[in-house]
């Protein structure tokens, strides 16, 4: 969205590009998300990666986590 506000000021889409470290595919891909349906469209993830085989886990590391909350990224790195 930093991007649309960029525009909106009348930024240039190279300074846009360089500001916001994209490329002009990206940049190009955010206005046509905007134009086909707004903001609501710039808010959806559509990410393709390949699933953790944690995944499976995800609930069962949420009420572990819960319960016994971890003090540091690091601690909970460790306990996964």
């Amino acid at each position: 969205m930093n991007v649309l506000y960029l525009k909106s000021q009348g930024v240039s889409h190279k300074e846009i590009k360089r500001i916001e470290r994209i490329s002009e595919v990206t940049l190009l891909a955010y206005f046509r998300q905007y134009q086909d349906g707004s903001i609501e469209r710039l808010k959806e993830l559509h990410f393709r990666s390949q699933k953790s085989e944690l995944e499976v886990h995800t609930q069962t590391f949420e009420v572990y986590f819960r319960e016994h909350p971890p003090a540091t990224i690091n601690e909970a790195m460790a306990k996964i």
